[in-house]
């Protein structure tokens, strides 16, 4: 019988676990997401936003001692970008003490999992607490299993336990599953057919939310703003809330994090949400400004950069997740007359992510412009076409690398991706490899991609949803046998696995 920590699973993820594996596991300890849910009486339960915001955490003792910290410091950069995403108006916290609440979040999870023999978590460790628990149990070389945040040719999701080695529960002695075979050929037969099946599952339920609708935004920001919850009201309960947002995880002051004061004043949420509403707006126009006629680009590798901070704070792009250092390097490999064309994410100018506007403020893409030749195109550019027209890709990390590969042009990437292995795929670790592409993209030499050539062959699911809001009941049951089946292989996998 093992003892389990759940991570950022609904309730309907851990009924599942106590369904199927009741036999096999006991949950000691489940970290939640958003509101509380019932949990058996023998089962802890703890908020995962109430962790990363320190509360509660320096009541245990230390353990760590100079050797884990000299391990820790290595990742402090991570961290950082980690953890900044909460600062909304970047001068809350110091530099400090952000790095003092990384090893005391460290220093927490090493005395919450003595115990505990395997972790699961639904998600790719990408937030403070996370991101603390997944360095704890690395040091004190407890299993941790998460469901990795691709959805392969959209319609699978596998399953990780490292960031360096991001295959290695799928892989299986050069093997290739047949079910993976038939996808890729489903897939490249759909993308060249511009079929709308290939769109991403997860892109299409964002775009349908009745979230986005511009009345729902506007009464939610009214709604966020009273002291008395009126969505309650209308479901006949009546629900009264403090006087400060200690139910969100912003951080607005120099107060500790884990002041109830640190973060806005209830009046006042809206008129921020209101401000922040208009400086997207001013973000994208001041982009467009700088934009070209993509019809008029000459030769170009098109740059499709990933949303920020969202990119920037998922730790599996480890060193490659730096924009303007990739485009530094790229810029210095082409030949005089090749030029980069940038096309921004229209997710970073989306009404329903807010407090992101300081990640890239009015002076982001000034500076980008100084490497040279940096050319704008609009973010609502029909990609497909900019891919069609390019000599080649690039990107940080994402799904475009596959797109562009599909359709028979060369990718260069930053970080590791499930296809590396595909031909066309270029992973960079020095400027020769970017040298090198280049040189393949200018002689038009086509890829030829073969689903064989990635060893992907277990520890993969085939999912109905695409994340916790869409996930059915069948898709939980899922999860929890392929986590079993994964913590086994992970048993007989070598000591990569204790790498990040």
């Amino acid at each position: 019988m093992k003892n389990i920590l759940l991570e950022r699973f609904p309730s309907a993820g851990v009924d599942a676990f106590e369904r199927e594996l009741k036999d096999l596991i006991k949950i000691r300890l489940v970290v939640y997401n958003g509101e509380k849910f019932p949990v058996s009486n023998n089962i802890e339960a703890i908020n995962s936003l109430s962790i990363t915001k320190g509360i509660g955490i320096d009541s245990c003792p230390w353990l760590m001692e100079n050797s884990s910290m000299r391990r820790l410091s290595h990742y402090e950069g991570i961290f950082l970008s980690v953890l900044s995403r909460y600062d909304v108006y970047k001068k809350s916290f110091t530099t400090e003490e952000m790095l003092e609440h990384y090893y005391r979040l460290v220093n927490f999870w090493i005395n919450k999992i003595k115990d505990i023999d395997i972790i699961f978590s639904l998600d790719t460790p990408h937030v403070p607490s996370s991101f603390a628990l997944y360095i704890a149990s690395k040091i004190l070389k407890k299993p941790f299993i998460y469901l990795d945040f691709p959805l392969v040719y959209n319609r699978f999701q596998f399953f990780g336990c490292s960031f360096e080695y991001r295959a290695l529960l799928v892989e299986n002695e050069g093997k290739t599953a047949s079910e993976f075979i038939s996808e890729h050929e489903i897939f490249k037969s759909n993308y060249k057919s511009n079929s709308v099946s290939v769109t991403s599952k997860y892109v299409t339920y964002l775009a349908t939310r009745t979230e986005r609708l511009w009345w729902r935004m506007l009464v939610e920001d009214i709604n966020s703003s009273f002291p008395i919850s009126i969505k309650a009201i209308f479901d006949g309960k009546i629900k009264i809330r403090k006087l400060y947002t200690t139910e969100l995880g912003w951080k607005t002051s120099r107060r500790r994090w884990d002041d109830p004061k640190s973060g806005f004043m209830r009046p006042f949420l809206f008129f921020a949400k209101l401000k922040d509403r208009i400086k997207i707006i001013l973000a994208r126009r001041r982009y467009r400004n700088l934009c070209e006629d993509h019809n008029t680009l000459g030769e170009y590798i098109l740059f499709a950069p990933s949303m920020e901070p969202e990119a920037a704070i998922l730790p599996t792009a480890l060193e490659g997740r730096y924009t303007f250092s990739a485009l530094k390097l790229i810029s210095e490999e082409l030949p005089e007359g090749v030029n980069i064309v940038y096309k921004e994410n229209p997710g970073q100018f989306d009404q329903q992510v807010l407090f992101t506007t300081e990640w890239k403020n009015k002076f982001y893409y000034e500076d980008l412009k100084r490497i040279k030749n940096i050319i704008f195109v609009r973010d609502d550019a029909y990609t497909r076409d900019l891919i069609t027209d390019s000599i080649g890709v690039a990107t940080l990390n994402g799904t475009i690398g596959l797109e562009a590969i599909i359709a028979g042009r060369h990718c260069i990437t930053f970080a590791s991706q499930w296809y590396d292995s595909l031909d066309g795929l270029h992973r960079v670790k020095t400027s020769k490899d970017i040298s090198m592409a280049v040189k393949l993209m200018l002689n038009k030499d086509e890829p030829n991609p073969q689903p064989n050539q990635v060893n992907f062959s277990k520890n993969f699911v085939d999912m109905d949803g695409c994340n916790t809001k869409t996930y059915s009941t069948e898709d939980f049951k899922k999860i929890c046998l392929g986590m079993w089946s994964s913590y086994n292989d992970f048993l007989e996998i070598d000591d990569r696995k204790w790498g990040l």
